[in-house]
């Protein structure tokens, strides 16, 4: 289980590593987040979280390390 911190979160529907859809996504507040990340090789992943606004851009700061 991964937590994502942010902003804008009421509402998220949906939150990707890459590509791939995280499972179990629940929405604990506006700021913060809790999914299960999809397993994967190690490698980095942008963090998309897909809300009633859009989904975010890649950015950076969203990035995930799998080791």
């Amino acid at each position: 289980m991964v937590t994502v911190t942010g902003t804008g979160f009421t509402g998220a529907t949906a939150v990707r590593f890459g590509p791939v859809a995280a499972t179990d996504v629940t929405v604990v507040s506006a700021t913060q987040l809790m999914a299960t990340s999809p397993p994967e090789a190690a490698s980095t992943r942008n963090i998309f979280v897909t809300t009633p606004a859009g989904t975010s851009s890649w950015d950076v700061a969203d990035i995930f390390t799998y080791k």
